[in-house]
């Protein structure tokens, strides 16, 4: 089964809440085609905050975001006193055997009181 794709350089985020996820775009929440060439060959930053509420996620520039959501995670996938998974997809498309590596990456939750 083939799912048709914006393009091959684009950041999406999707979610079916508490059912396995999937690629179709009636499951995403957003998505965007930077202005950067994902598929360059080049090591690239990404940056997602959340607040409840909102998702913003930056490519390169930690200033400037190239996608903002609204979104409820905790009502959205119906958290357990507010533990998920954290996990990541990529593909750029077109059949090839991009390699796709994360380098680094941190978790720094927010703690209210």
């Amino acid at each position: 089964m083939v799912f048709p794709e914006p393009d091959g350089n684009h950041i999406s985020v999707h979610t079916r809440g508490v059912f396995a996820n999937h690629i179709g775009d009636e499951y995403s929440l957003g998505k965007v085609t930077p202005d950067i060439h994902l598929h360059d060959e080049q090591a690239h930053v990404v940056k997602i905050d959340y607040s409840p509420g909102t998702m913003t996620i930056f490519l390169d520039d930690i200033e400037e975001p190239v996608l903002e959501i609204s979104v409820d995670i905790a009502d959205t996938l119906e958290l357990d006193s507010g533990n998920a998974w954290v996990w990541f997809t990529s593909d750029t498309g077109g059949g090839t055997a991009d390699i796709h590596d994360i380098l680094s990456w941190s978790f720094s939750p927010v703690i209210t009181q």
